[in-house]
């Protein structure tokens, strides 16, 4: 079998098996995300994409994604603390399985290496667990922190509305507004 085969065979056995697990990681942030993905969509359709949004509507959307920040940002500790169990469980498992190799083996004197590939094994689906709930917490964190980046801009955008609306621009002759004075 050439390198290329064995390359490719290779890559074919790490797609289907995080095909998986990446459909586990999605269905789980989008059952935390979806009304804030929902709701950043709509953002980028009507204020992001529009020209001179009106107003109104900036404020709806700030205020919408701000609830929405405070309710997903508390999903987000029940997501740390999913990872933080099942952290604590694939080492659990793992340390179990060390501990019992070590004291069922006693007579053939099993290297630390052998002890612990054969933990590792033992523990392989408490690991990917864990893993998949590390990558949805971050996954969450950062759609979060992206809402939060969002909301403190269409807060400045609603600021400087307001101060022109306050203010109104300078003219010139023609009636046009001076952007630069």
């Amino acid at each position: 079998m050439d390198t290329e085969q064995t390359f490719a065979d290779k890559r074919d056995v790490v797609a289907n098996n995080c095909a998986y697990f990446d459909d586990m990681v999605s269905e789980l942030v989008t059952h935390h995300t979806a009304g804030l993905d929902g709701l950043m969509a709509d953002i980028e359709t009507e204020i992001i994409n529009v020209p001179d949004p009106p107003v109104i509507k900036i404020e709806h959307y700030f205020m919408k994604l701000s609830a929405d920040i405070y309710w997903i940002g508390s999903q987000m500790e029940y997501l740390g603390i999913r990872d933080d169990v099942s952290e604590m469980l694939a080492k659990e498992v793992f340390n179990t399985e060390y501990l019992t190799q070590q004291d069922v083996n006693k007579d053939k004197k099993l290297t630390s290496a052998t002890l612990i590939a054969l933990a590792e094994n033992k523990a392989q689906y408490d690991t990917v667990l864990n893993s998949i709930y590390s990558r949805v917490y971050k996954t969450v964190k950062f759609k979060v922190e992206a809402a939060d980046r969002m909301c403190s801009t269409l807060s400045k955008v609603l600021s400087r509305r307001m101060q022109e609306m306050s203010y109104p621009a300078p003219t010139d002759a023609l009636g046009r507004r001076i952007l630069n004075e």
